[in-house]
């Protein structure tokens, strides 16, 4: 009970901090690329959420919750890439025929591939335990070519907004020399617990802890950006 207590505290703690972020930006929309950040907060909340509902469900709950977390792990990284593309002053080239058609194929496929039970079992996770101690959670696992390509298609979204925007932030010259380092170190760190914790998860294998670290991520992009 205590281990739940924890973790259901930590989760909530990730989906308020969230939730208030984007309470904020709406009172805030005056601000470079709210919607698109809005857009990625809002990613950040339905996450925190469902991997509560996995923690607080039976089995058959966390089974489907655990899919769906990891279709919108890649709605996040979408989200990322689209405000931070846009922050950089690059919307015109987002909004392109041919970055969309690129971009949206990449995301349906991260989405698709990775939340569809039939399909995600079959390409990307040939490996699924369920935990049942001390609660349940579905840990979604193996290693196959395609798996490597929902990861590869993934972090390059992920990498090309992050160097955009830290570009732009350096190459203006006139903005404050400590912002480009505090954007792109909480980029870093974003990708860091999201490699880290889901390869070596330290206290329940199912458990996504990203979804409290990104939130808190998020509040520093507030200051930061």
């Amino acid at each position: 009970m205590v281990q739940l207590a924890l973790h259901l505290l930590g989760l909530g703690c990730g989906v308020a901090v969230a939730t208030g972020s984007l309470v904020w930006l709406s009172g805030n929309r005056e601000k470079t690329a709210a919607t698109e950040f809005g857009l990625f907060l809002a990613v950040l909340v339905l996450w925190g959420i469902v991997q509560i509902v996995e923690v607080l469900g039976g089995t058959t709950t966390a089974y489907y919750a655990s899919f769906l977390i990891r279709g919108l792990r890649g709605l996040m990284v979408f989200s990322w890439f689209y405000f931070t593309m846009t922050y950089a002053g690059y919307g015109d080239l987002v909004r392109s025929t041919t970055v969309r058609t690129v971009v949206v194929i990449g995301t349906l496929y991260l989405t698709v591939a990775t939340s569809v039970p039939p399909v995600a079992t079959e390409l990307i996770f040939p490996s699924i335990t369920t935990v049942t101690d001390p609660f349940v959670a579905v840990h979604l696992g193996g290693t196959t070519p395609f798996r490597r390509t929902t990861q590869a298609v993934g972090y390059s979204l992920f990498v090309v907004g992050t160097v955009a925007l830290t570009y732009r932030f350096v190459a203006t010259g006139y903005t404050r020399r400590w912002r480009p380092v505090a954007f792109l170190g909480t980029a870093l760190f974003i990708a860091t617990i999201d490699l880290v914790l889901e390869k070596r998860a330290p206290f329940l294998p199912g458990i996504d802890y990203a979804a409290v670290g990104t939130p808190i991520a998020a509040v520093v992009l507030i200051a930061v950006l």
